[in-house]
């Protein structure tokens, strides 16, 4: 694993989960969040990959899942309460991160349901020949997850601001809850040619972090 800074000496690699995320939450001490995410990563990813498999996910949805996950690793290092560290029963990092990432799986399934039903009326509707234009408007916003989603934003947009317009608009599309047939549609490119330019920019944003 890479090696992003030391405090007086010690490899950041070397502390405990609780101890970085003091550091990026309470410190503001950026390498300390980057070498949690780099920590998590394959296990966040094997954790979605066996959700994915008990919910017969296809392979192009496990891969947008996985993708998700980061959003919900950054997330559990802001909203973890450092108050349960020293605890006797306290929820430890590992713990809360499962949680997080299990809550968030289960909130992207829902979503893509939602598409997936709103893609099949919206066919439906094409096929009868009724335009139906208020039928294809989007559902309200909840504010729990508008107010989610605004402070996921704000946790990531320093790791996408030094892209290029597109993957910017792509990023931030995500961010705010949009599915990546979404983004592919509002940017006029292929669902295909939207994967390989997320792709593309999450390899950026990995090479900034192992920098």
């Amino acid at each position: 694993m890479t090696t992003f800074d030391t405090i007086a000496g010690i490899d950041l690699n070397t502390m405990d989960d609780e101890t970085l995320v003091v550091l990026a939450k309470e410190c503001g001490y950026r390498p300390a969040e980057e070498t949690l995410l780099l920590r998590y990563q394959e296990t966040s990813n094997r954790w979605i990959r066996r959700l994915a498999r008990q919910r017969d996910l296809e392979p192009a949805d496990v891969e947008d899942a996985i993708q998700d996950a980061v959003f919900g690793l950054l997330k559990a290092v802001a909203r973890y309460d450092t108050a349960q560290i020293g605890k006797l029963k306290g929820c430890t990092f590992y713990a809360f991160l499962r949680r997080v990432l299990s809550d968030r799986f289960k909130d992207f399934v829902k979503s893509l349901w939602r598409y997936q039903n709103r893609y099949r009326r919206s066919l439906s509707v094409s096929e009868d020949g009724d335009l139906g234009g208020d039928y294809l408007c989007k559902e309200d916003a909840d504010p729990a997850e508008e107010l989610e989603r605004k402070e996921l934003l704000r946790q990531f947009r320093e790791l996408v601001e030094e892209l290029d317009d597109t993957g910017r608009r792509m990023m931030e599309r995500l961010l705010s809850g949009e599915r990546l047939r979404e983004v592919a549609a509002h940017l006029n490119i292929s669902y295909d040619a939207a994967k390989r330019r997320r792709r593309q920019v999450l390899s950026k944003i990995a090479a900034r972090l192992g920098a």
